[in-house]
């Protein structure tokens, strides 16, 4: 069996929901479903595309974003919750057929 290459570098696709915490700010905290056309709306900031990016680079747009007029020195963490753009079938003489979300390594 040929071995399987996992990137270390996941991305976030359609359809994944991350969590967003912002330090003394629990209205801006919440989870997130990213949309069809790649984006979230996320309160100040609008519409914002995450598709094809990091969790890293999530969380600096959106600390970039309140720091724009809102917050002086935002702290802002964001972790992924559900892959769910990562699925696998499973077919067959299975009890539990179906669609599966995967989670990277």
């Amino acid at each position: 069996m040929p071995a399987v290459e996992i990137s270390t570098e996941e991305r976030l696709g359609i359809d994944d929901v991350f969590d967003v915490r912002v330090f003394a700010e629990p209205d801006l905290s919440g989870s997130y479903r990213v949309a069809a056309d790649g984006t979230v709306d996320y309160p100040f900031a609008g519409r914002i595309s995450v598709v094809g990016m990091r969790s890293g680079d999530v969380q600096d747009l959106i600390a970039s974003k309140l720091r724009d007029g809102y917050l002086k020195k935002p702290e802002v963490s964001v972790m992924v919750k559900e892959w769910n753009s990562r699925k696998v079938a499973v077919i067959g003489q299975v009890q539990r057929p179906g669609s599966w979300p995967t989670s990277p390594g």
